[in-house]
């Protein structure tokens, strides 16, 4: 959910965690996954500190956790802020994934031709016309 990216957390995730973390160890389990350990660390981390440091939700404490933490707490005292700079993160993660899509396009004929009957299709395309705003939505009368 690209939460990660702006330092949140869906309270239905981390509440999940927090009863989760009364069957399992989350430290234990968090070690089986090499590639997510820093952001699964990260979110343990906000997590413990959304529910004032609950002592089933272990999470490992280094400068990037306590980094992470300190940012979190500041988004949420600072809303203002966090609407300006999670609407760059939104704008930049959008580009991000259509790039990826323009690149798997190139290299997968599948995906390429999905792209190009998408690209060519008279409905999608006033879908973003409109969304772009260079074009006003037609009214139902």
């Amino acid at each position: 959910d690209d939460g990660f990216h702006f330092n949140d957390i869906a309270l239905r995730n981390a509440y999940d965690v927090f009863l989760l973390s009364k069957k399992t160890n989350s430290e234990k389990t968090l070690k089986k996954f090499k590639k997510l350990y820093h952001p699964l660390n990260n979110f343990l981390a906000i997590c413990n500190t959304t529910f004032e440091n609950v002592d089933t939700i272990k999470y490992v404490k280094n400068n990037e956790s306590e980094t992470y933490i300190k940012t979190y707490v500041n988004s949420l005292e600072n809303l203002s802020k966090t609407k300006i700079k999670n609407q760059k993160i939104d704008n930049n993660l959008f580009v991000k994934k259509r790039l990826q899509i323009i690149k798997k396009a190139i290299l997968d004929k599948k995906t390429r031709n999905w792209l190009l009957k998408r690209v060519r299709d008279k409905n999608w395309q006033q879908q973003k016309l409109i969304q772009l705003g260079l074009k006003k939505p037609k009214l139902k009368s």
